[in-house]
């Protein structure tokens, strides 16, 4: 609950103290506005999707580097020089989705081709269908729960400039052990971002009463306020979910490597604190080179760390 509650915390108010966070979220915003004329051109609009979603992620990437880089230009610097690791990484992630999809898909296929193999057998058919359905059951959990345990590569790729995948191999490392705490605080914050949609759907229904009773400007007028405080409400989610995820970045770093310092050094000291992220993204010879630093500055006594005994083996 700790996590869950400091990452939406924290991320509620860097969106809304943040002028970089609004001003990128203005650019999504009237990149999503253009769209609207288009709606009823399914091409042009599919294609303005696909340019929308680029430009969320680019923006996003953008958002992300701000963490390291506060001021904008210095973020999109940052992200310039990084962009090639950027694309790999999301290539890499969708290449992971469609394989656990594919497979997926081919159990399901499977399945109906068993099915009808086994069709005069009623019973059979029966049992073969409930088992590739838990096939696929299971195969759709394994595609979230991958996602999940890979979400934290982004800030290990811009924030520490690791490789494509070593960011993949830490996100998975850092994720281990969290992934219900991940996932209940992005369906949290997707709740909380229906909850703001629901003005704009009341807004667009209002547009469409009044259409349905001939009131044609007006209706025109209210629907496409609607559209717009969607398209707002829209641009500003996708750019906050980047926002939480390196909250969450933050946070399961800071918890993971302070439990994993105070079971090494053995109290919760100050210096020992200031090393909590390197427990999480830094080799362990790395951490523990610094831990014999603390160590040897710690004066003797009951708080100091308890040094193993080597005992002689008896003499049989």
């Amino acid at each position: 609950m700790g996590i869950m509650y400091d990452s939406i915390r924290d991320t509620v108010k860097y969106v809304l103290t943040s002028k970089s966070f609004l001003m990128l979220a203005l650019v999504l915003f009237v990149v999503s506005v253009l769209g609207i004329p288009f709606q009823s051109i399914m091409v042009v609009y599919v294609i303005h999707l696909l340019l929308f979603s680029i430009a969320g992620a680019l923006l996003g990437g953008i958002i992300v580097c701000l963490f390291k880089e506060p001021e904008l230009d210095g973020a999109v610097s940052r992200f310039s020089r990084l962009l090639g690791k950027f694309i790999l990484l999301n290539i890499a992630e969708i290449l992971i989705s469609v394989f656990l999809l594919v497979s997926m898909a081919g159990f399901l296929i499977l399945a109906v081709v068993v099915v009808h193999i086994v069709k005069s057998s009623p019973s059979l058919a029966l049992a073969v269908g409930i088992f590739f359905a838990v096939l696929a059951v299971f195969g759709f959990g394994s595609l979230i729960y991958v996602s999940l345990r890979l979400s934290l590569a982004l800030p290990f790729l811009l924030l520490e400039e690791a490789g494509v995948i070593d960011s993949l191999k830490k996100s998975w490392e850092l994720s281990r052990g969290k992934v219900i705490t991940i996932f209940a605080t992005s369906f949290l914050f997707g709740i909380l971002y229906s909850l703001l949609l629901i003005p704009a759907f009341i807004v667009q229904g209002a547009g469409f009463v009044l259409m349905a009773l001939k009131n044609a400007l007006a209706g025109r007028v209210i629907e496409l306020a609607g559209a717009v405080l969607l398209s707002f409400l829209t641009s500003f989610y996708i750019l906050a979910s980047y926002v939480l995820t390196v909250m969450l970045f933050k946070n399961i770093s800071k918890s993971v490597g302070i439990a994993a310092l105070e079971t090494v050094v053995g109290q919760k000291d100050e210096p020992s604190r200031k090393l909590f992220v390197m427990a999480a993204i830094k080799p362990a010879k790395a951490v523990r080179k610094q831990l014999k630093a603390v160590k040897a500055k710690r004066p003797a006594g009951k708080a100091a760390v308890r040094k193993t005994v080597k005992r002689k083996p008896k003499a049989r």
